[in-house]
Order: C-alpha cells, then sequence, then structure tokens
C-alpha cells in the first residue's frame, strides 16, 4: 500500500489564469459526501468478498461518465484534435481573459488571425481539460489500488487472530473516508468545468459581437485598398508605356541600321552553306553506298551460315533416329529373352512370394547346361552386334561424306549463277 506521504500533488491551471491547487489524496473526499451518486452504491455492498471488485465497478463508471460530460459539452473540431499542441503550450496554458485583451486591442485584424487565434485558444483549453481528466484517471487508480491493497491486508489481519480483525476494520474505515474524499473532489472539478463551461460561452459572445462591429470598418479598408491599388497600377502603367514610346524608337533606328548590315552578312555566308552542303552530300552518297556492300555481304554470310546450321540439324536427327530405333529393338529383344527365360523356367516371379525365387534356383540348377550354352549364344550375338553396329557407323559416315560434297557442289553452282 502507498504511504499518504508519497500521493503526488496536482498543480492545475484552467483558462481563466487560476491555478487550482489540491493537496494529496487524503484530503479530496469527505465522509458523508450526498452529492455524488456513487456512494449510495458503495455503502449498499456489504459483502468483504465483493468489497474490491465493488469499488473498482464504482470507480471505472465514474471515471466513465467524467470522460462522457467532457466530451458532450466541450466538443473540438477534428483539425484540432488531430493537430495537436506543441510542448510549450501543454506546460504554459494561456489565459482565456489575457486572449480577450489581445484580441480587443487589434480592432483592425483579418478573419485568418482571428481564426488562428481562436483555434489556439480552444487547443489550450482542450489540453487543459484533457490533463486535468488524465491526472484525475490517473489518482483514481492509484486509489484503485491502494484500495485492493487495504482489502488484502484485511484478509491476512482477519486469518491471522480477533485483535487484528478491528485493526483491518480501522484500516476499512480509513480507505472509505478517502474515497468519500476521492467523491468530493471529483464534485468539485464537475462545478468548475461547469463555471468554465459557462465563462466559454460569454467569451465566445463577445468575441462574435466585436467581429460584427469590426465588419463596417474592414469593408470599407478593403475598398480603399482597392481603390489606392487600381491608381497606383494605373499611374505606373502611364509611367512605363512614354517611357516604352521613347525606347522602342531609339530601338527600332539601331534595329534598322543592324538589319542592314546582317543582310550583307546573311547573303555570304548562305552561299558559304550551300557550298558546304553540297560537299556534305557527296560525302555521305559515297557512305551510303560502301555501307550498302558491307550490308549485302552481311546479308550473303547470314544465309550460309543457316543453311551449315539448318544440314548439321538434319545430319544429327537422322543420326538420333537411327540410334533410337537400334536401341529400341535391343531392348524389345532383352525383354522377348527375359519372358523366354521365365517361360523356360516355369516360374512366375512375384515380390510378394519369397519362394518363387527358391523356385528359380532350383530351376537354375538343374537346367545349368542349358544356360551356358545359351550364354554362349549370348556372346556371340554381342559380338555380332557390335560388327553391325560398325557397319552402320562406317554407312552412317559415308553418307555424310556424300551429302557433305554434293552441298559443297551445290554451294559452288549456286555461287557462280548469282555472280552471273
Amino acid at each position: 500500500m502507498l504511504a499518504r506521504s508519497q500521493l503526488p500533488e496536482l498543480q492545475l491551471v484552467d483558462p481563466t489564469g487560476h491555478s487550482l491547487q489540491h493537496k494529496s489524496a487524503k484530503t479530496v473526499f469527505k465522509r458523508g459526501s450526498t452529492q455524488n451518486p456513487y456512494v449510495p452504491k458503495l455503502r449498499a455492498t456489504a459483502s468483504e468478498g465483493m468489497y474490491q471488485a465493488a469499488t473498482r465497478q464504482i470507480v471505472g463508471s465514474y471515471e466513465d461518465d467524467i470522460v462522457t460530460n467532457f466530451h458532450a459539452r466541450f466538443p473540438m473540431d477534428g483539425a484540432s484534435t488531430a493537430r495537436g499542441t506543441s510542448p510549450r503550450s501543454r506546460s504554459h496554458p494561456a489565459s482565456a481573459r489575457g486572449v480577450l485583451m489581445a484580441q480587443t486591442a487589434r480592432p483592425v485584424a483579418s478573419d485568418s488571425a482571428q481564426k488562428t487565434a481562436r483555434r489556439k485558444k480552444q487547443e489550450r483549453m482542450h489540453d487543459f481539460y484533457v490533463t486535468a481528466v488524465s491526472k484525475e484517471t490517473l489518482l483514481s487508480e492509484q486509489y484503485d489500488k491502494e484500495l485492493s491493497q487495504g482489502a488484502e491486508q484485511e484478509r491476512a489481519l482477519l486469518q491471522r487472530g480477533a485483535g487484528a480483525r478491528n485493526r483491518g476494520k480501522r484500516e476499512e474505515q480509513e480507505l472509505v473516508k478517502a474515497r468519500t474524499k476521492l467523491e468530493k473532489r471529483c464534485n468539485n472539478l464537475e462545478s468548475r468545468l461547469n463555471g468554465m463551461e459557462t465563462y466559454n460561452a460569454r467569451l465566445v459572445d463577445v468575441i462574435n459581437a466585436i467581429r460584427k462591429q469590426n465588419a463596417p470598418h474592414r469593408e470599407a479598408m478593403k475598398k480603399a485598398d482597392a481603390t489606392t491599388g487600381k491608381l497606383a497600377t494605373e499611374m505606373a502603367k502611364h509611367k512605363q508605356l512614354t517611357h516604352k514610346a521613347l525606347d522602342e524608337r531609339e530601338r527600332l533606328v539601331d534595329q534598322l541600321k543592324h538589319l542592314r548590315e546582317e543582310t550583307a552578312q546573311e547573303q555570304v555566308r548562305f552561299l558559304e552553306a550551300i557550298s558546304s552542303l553540297e560537299h556534305d552530300n557527296l560525302e555521305l552518297d559515297e557512305e551510303n553506298r560502301h555501307a550498302m556492300r558491307t550490308l549485302e555481304q552481311a546479308t550473303e554470310e547470314t544465309k550460309q551460315q543457316q543453311y551449315l546450321s539448318m544440314r548439321t540439324h538434319r545430319s544429327n536427327k537422322e543420326r538420333l533416329e537411327v540410334r533410337y530405333g537400334y536401341l529400341r529393338s535391343q531392348l524389345e529383344g532383352i525383354d522377348r529373352e527375359f519372358r523366354e527365360l521365365e517361360r523356360i523356367v516355369g516360374v512366375h516371379f512375384a515380390p510378394s512370394q519369397p519362394d518363387s525365387l527358391q523356385q528359380i534356383i532350383d530351376k537354375f540348377a538343374e537346367k545349368e547346361a542349358s544356360v551356358m550354352s545359351l550364354q554362349k549364344f549370348w556372346a556371340s550375338q554381342n559380338d555380332e552386334i557390335e560388327a553391325l553396329q560398325a557397319e552402320v557407323a562406317a554407312m552412317h559416315a559415308l553418307i555424310d561424306a556424300h551429302g557433305e560434297s554434293d552441298d559443297d557442289a551445290d554451294e559452288a553452282g549456286g555461287g557462280g549463277g548469282g555472280g552471273g
């Protein structure tokens, strides 16, 4: 539990500049306060087990009612609420009476300045109310913690003995006194908020009356400023026209002299430019002819490379097709031999039947002689296959050689036709 000497001191300043000095929490509420409607609710809770929960519920509802009444009585515009205020305006709220005197001392103030002053005043009022409610909320939380700690100590004392029970009751009575003082302090804060609301309404009426009084004067000043500006503009235009006419005459005389000189120079430059363009035209024609020859050579080389690439691709494709057919036929032969082996053995191998493997082994042991002869036959077949593969490779090489000679002959014939 917090000691009473450790409770915080509050220093609040209202919009009129008066200081609201609050002492520690032990002097806030008094016993027997009937102004606050939450006191009967707290006294109606007689059960010791529900004392702490009821106290927290009533204090929380009281804080919610204070915030709701504040927003209902002092609605602020969204711009000032979202924008906030500077640390200087939060730490040093200005006096509303000083703002009124500053506004009346300036009889010829613009609407924008008045709106700015009003917005700043409303921001200071808003900061003041928010600070007051925040500090009261913090105090309520501290008092709630103190009450909960007191209830815990009371339960501990009740467990220790009957003598400690009286001591807990005394502490509970002290907590009730502190709660009563807090309720009275909140009631005083509500009354002061009502007074500040009335003062704010009066201040708004005075500001509106001053604005209405200054409206004709502002309109007359605007008209006088507009007339003066028009006259000054016309005088400046007349001066500019006079000087401009004199300057224009001198400029035209000088311009005529320069035009005569520039005409002679322009004729000389024009003849030089024509000769230079003719020379450049000849050079560009020569470069164009050279570029066309280079382009034709590059196009012919590209066509030759494409032809060679297509021929190589065709020969590779044919070679792969032959290899694929050979491997496929070899695989089919191996598969047929495996099926023939199963037929000869007479046992079909199944992974789910382990006995089939032993049966195959037995069959192989019985037909070992026939297997050896088959192996010899298989070796001879492999030799024949390798010999056939060598012959096929030789035939492919011979075909490729004949194809290249034919292609060279075609290229030679095509080159002779293009030259003719």
